[in-house]
């Protein structure tokens, strides 16, 4: 995951306002999103791209007062909805019982590379470069992580969970 955002890809920045730009370099504006709900799920897919999230879990998280039945058919129309948006049919597949969100770029997951390297660069005695690799890493934090429902526990553990990495990498 490179730390800029690579040309003829989709970027997603979740730290500040939600802002997407699909692969042929067109935004995706806030108003163009359905719901706030469709948002905060391609949120939680976006914090966890290339990786599985539990549809139950999604369901629990953004629908929980809904039936079982009902939950789904949110899901699979918000879903539909984000890969209309971002003009990639692909771009949410379901494994098993998850769904995972590829081929894009996002500015939390090369937050998270920056800082895997430099704590690795300070393990292995080299500040100077894990100083430099940091001050991309802060570039990247604009501002903490934000949702539609932003006193969600979901929102609110990602939030604590990014700033904690932050301070981390701040006070290197």
């Amino acid at each position: 995951m490179r730390s800029t955002p690579p040309v003829g890809i989709t970027r997603i920045r979740l730290l500040d306002d939600l802002f997407v730009v699909r692969a042929d370099g067109t935004p995706v504006h806030p108003a163009d999103w359905r719901t706030g709900k469709t948002m905060d799920l391609l949120r939680m897919l976006a914090i966890h791209v290339e990786r599985p999230v539990r549809v139950e879990s999604i369901i629990e998280r953004l629908w929980p007062d809904a039936t079982r039945e009902r939950g789904r058919g949110s899901l699979r129309t918000a879903v539909s909805e984000i890969r209309r948006q971002l003009g990639d049919k692909e771009c949410v597949v379901r494994i098993h019982d998850s769904l995972v969100l590829s081929g894009v770029w996002t500015d939390v997951a090369a937050f998270e590379q920056i800082a895997g390297r430099v704590r690795a660069m300070r393990e292995q005695g080299r500040p100077s470069e894990g100083a430099m690799a940091a001050m991309d890493a802060r570039d990247l934090y604009r501002d903490d992580l934000h949702a539609y429902d932003d006193d969600h526990d979901w929102v609110r553990a990602e939030r604590e969970r990014l700033r904690l990495l932050r301070q981390d990498l701040l006070t290197d």
